[in-house]
């Protein structure tokens, strides 16, 4: 009998218990929601304990875990990320006891973590993670789609983060499809929508990135409010688009319109700021509002820790670029070595960043004329950029084929160029394309090949049809456009229709002094300008402007750089047609020395022309024994350089 009293009264407990036990109530979780939204955190941690700590306290329930959950919400918001991992194995375990394995609710818990893993950098972490919630995926196939497309718009954002443009794509595809099923739009939706896009536009795609950026823009209004990093890089990529694509002006039309909505979001998130500056920077070193670029490149300078080495290489690159076109080449050439430095501390942990450092360097190495350094960054970067996007129509999108064929083609490979450019462009297709910066670059580079090649009418019809577009596409007041004309006259200076090059070079200074460049940024066009005058027999005007050029190309490039040599040249001949052949050798000499020097080992029409010219000045000077030695060692240049029916040639076999 006792022992039933027992019984009785041990059952009579849990009943009581069960009927009685604390359960969270709708308004529990309208209080927490309240002030969890407020991040009123301790607050909410407050009214949790007060119900988990209640003797009685239902924890086989869908409250226990809604309160787990929420609780470990407020640890990750808090950054209490060991006591959050605790709370997520008693939540995981909860779940299952409550829901099964198979719920809704456990992928749920599950994506918290994923997100608790990305905040604290523990990428193993997060992919084991991952594996677990898309094996709980193929379980079933009765999950809320929506649920599904915030799975894939997490694990596209890691992988995004982490370079890695294949998986993130793959994933944003994944996440897109699930959020479509129900027409659904949500931030996840959104953030899928971005990824898809920013993958797009690192690979230079940029007419399918800004097909998805037009239609993510319908959304940009009604999220400013409840999603204002989100928008806020959206549009801040949108500005960026528009600006690589050569379209300034419209860049600026959407800066204009969404500039106080920025301004308030990154004045108040300083780390992220840095972005805004870098972009806001290249938009107006692109507009030509050089004290304006300066200003956010130094201002970004300042938000730099000593160990930021990746934005430290970009903005000092930057001001290497912005001093450079200015003509101010000792400070061009200080920012340079001090982006050198920057590049050179970074530790690269993806692809992308590898080939767009490589890239760079590159560049500063063509400029400095270390064309083998050049070469070996160029190749390198097209490799690093393989492994990111194998594919060959996403490398055609990017800069650094035609930037490795520049240096082919200042180092006299015109057939290493063309073979290279041919692999990947065909521009007579590509003429016919939606034009984009990519287009231009490449039909530009094409004029060049033909000019080096003597295909005189293929590279004006190229420079003409990049100069209208660029015309139409950034207004005409564009120094890219004035230094085209450059190129542009030399054609027609070596088909010696001056009339025409002399029209080409005016434009170009028009438009240089249109575009706010100062005078010096002139040094190359008066050179050439010179050589017409020259030609046409007024020497007092050519050797003028020739002078003005040397002392300008000093300024800007230094003593031993090709455009002096130039400068140089033009006044050796034009004293060798007045007949001071003391000074005439002087500068014919220099010319040749500072090519020499500047080129090395690669033989270049440059070098070629130089003997040439020390040829015809030993002639007229009766010294055929020289002029001889110079003939032959400019025919052997041409000869390498220049295929057999290159009009140069046929000029030589003439005289």
């Amino acid at each position: 009998m006792k022992r039933l009293v027992l019984v009785f009264i041990l059952v009579y407990f849990i009943f009581i218990n069960i009927a009685f036990a604390v359960e969270v109530s709708d308004q529990d979780v309208l209080d927490i929601n309240y002030l969890m939204s407020l991040n009123k955190w301790s607050e909410a941690e407050e009214h949790i304990d007060r119900l988990l700590n209640n003797k009685t306290f239902n924890k086989d329930s869908e409250g226990y875990c809604y309160l787990l959950h929420s609780l470990f919400s407020i640890k990750v918001a808090t950054g209490d990320y060991t006591q959050a991992e605790e709370l997520f194995t008693e939540l995981s375990k909860a779940v299952i006891k409550v829901h099964g394995e198979n719920s809704e609710q456990l992928i749920l818990a599950y994506v918290s973590y994923l997100k608790l893993k990305l905040v604290m950098k523990d990428y193993s972490g997060f992919e084991i993670g991952l594996k677990k919630v898309e094996s709980l995926i193929k379980k079933d196939t009765k999950y809320d789609p929506a649920l599904l497309g915030k799975v894939y718009s997490i694990a596209a954002n890691y992988y995004h983060e982490r370079y890695n443009y294949d998986k993130s794509e793959i994933y944003a595809d994944k996440s897109i499809e699930f959020f479509s099923v129900r027409d659904l739009m949500n931030n996840n939706y959104l953030i899928a929508l971005y990824i898809k896009s920013d993958v797009y536009l690192k690979k230079g795609n940029y007419s399918e990135a800004e097909e998805i950026y037009s239609k993510m823009f319908e959304y940009v209004e009604s999220y400013k409010e409840t999603e204002p990093g989100l928008c806020s890089i959206i549009i801040l990529t949108y500005i960026d688009l528009k600006r690589l694509k050569g379209e300034v002006k419209k860049a600026f039309e959407i800066y204009n319109k969404h500039k106080e909505y920025l301004d308030t979001y990154y004045n108040s998130n300083q780390d992220q700021k840095k972005n805004y500056y870098i972009i806001l920077s290249n938009l107006y070193n692109d507009a030509f509002e050089y004290e304006k670029a300066e200003f956010y490149n130094k201002e970004l300078l300042k938000l730099l820790g000593k160990d930021d080495y990746r934005y430290t290489a970009q903005v000092y690159k930057n001001l290497n670029q912005l001093y450079f076109i200015q003509g101010n080449m000792k400070l061009a050439e200080k920012c340079g070595i001090l982006s050198l430095h920057a590049y050179n501390q970074m530790k690269y942990s993806d692809m992308q960043s590898m080939a767009i450092v490589l890239n760079s360097l590159g560049l500063i190495k063509l400029y400095q004329g270390d064309y083998k350094n050049a070469e070996r960054y160029h190749k390198d970067a097209i490799k690093y950029l393989k492994k990111v996007t194998p594919d060959k129509e996403s490398l055609v999108g990017q800069p650094y084929i035609c930037n490795l064929a520049r240096v082919y083609l200042f180092t006299g490979r015109c057939s290493e160029a063309e073979k290279l450019l041919d692999e990947y462009y065909d521009p007579e297709k590509d003429i016919k394309k939606d034009v984009n910066a990519d287009i231009l670059l490449e039909i530009t580079t094409y004029a060049n090949l033909r000019y080096y090649q003597g295909r005189y009418d293929e590279s004006i019809k190229y420079f003409e049809f990049a100069i209208t577009k660029e015309t139409e596409l950034a207004g005409k007041y564009t120094p890219d456009i004035g230094f085209m004309y450059i190129d542009y006259a030399d054609v027609y200076l070596e088909m010696k229709d001056y009339e025409k090059a002399e029209g080409a070079l005016k434009k170009t200074i028009k438009i240089l002094l249109g575009a706010g460049l100062p005078d010096i940024a002139l040094s190359t066009t008066y050179c050439r300008l010179a050589r017409i005058y020259m030609e046409r027999g007024n020497l007092a005007k050519a050797e003028e402007l020739a002078k003005k050029a040397l002392k300008w190309d000093k300024l800007r490039f230094g003593t031993n750089y090709p455009t002096v040599a130039d400068d140089y040249e033009v006044l050796g001949l034009i004293n060798l047609k007045k007949g001071n052949m003391k000074l005439s050798k002087k500068y014919l000499e220099k010319s040749l020395k500072i090519r020499e020097k500047f080129f090395g080992e690669y033989l270049v029409p440059e070098i070629a022309r130089a003997y040439a010219n020390l040829a015809e000045f030993y002639e007229i000077n009766k010294d055929n024994v020289k002029a001889k030695e110079y003939e032959n060692k400019a025919k052997y240049i041409y000869n390498i350089v220049y295929n057999k029916d290159h009009p140069k040639l046929k000029e030589l076999k003439r005289n």
